[in-house]
């Protein structure tokens, strides 16, 4: 058995949340790259990047943005998005702000109907 597996994940010293992750990243390598993103393969040159320092203020706004809608752990903010920069923010903020449910777009409209009641 690999020695990291011999220590129980509660004796580990990890963030309680992934938000909380990245707030210690942000304030470790505030102008470090955290996030790239780019339309097409065919165009590298025109890279969007986030530090962590931008991350974390934008995933920030969104997660009071989302709590000042209630979004709580039993309430949370559901969304359908293709893999954008908005995703991430939607998806660390919802979390930060209490849950993020993540409804994949290929399913019928009943079935999205069935997940947000």
């Amino acid at each position: 058995m690999a020695a990291i597996e011999t220590v129980p994940l509660s004796e580990r010293a990890l963030p309680e949340s992934a938000y909380a992750a990245l707030v210690a990243s942000a304030k470790r390598t505030p102008g470090a790259k955290a996030l790239s993103f780019f339309l097409s393969a065919d165009r590298l040159d025109e890279t969007h990047v986030w530090t962590y320092a931008e991350l974390v203020a934008d995933i920030t706004r969104a997660a009071n943005a989302f709590a000042a809608f209630g979004v709580a752990t039993d309430r949370p903010v559901a969304f359908v998005l293709p893999n954008l920069p908005e995703t991430h923010f939607t998806i660390w903020g919802g979390e930060a702000a209490g849950a993020a449910l993540a409804i994949n777009p290929m399913l019928e409209a009943k079935q999205i109907a069935d997940l947000l009641r």
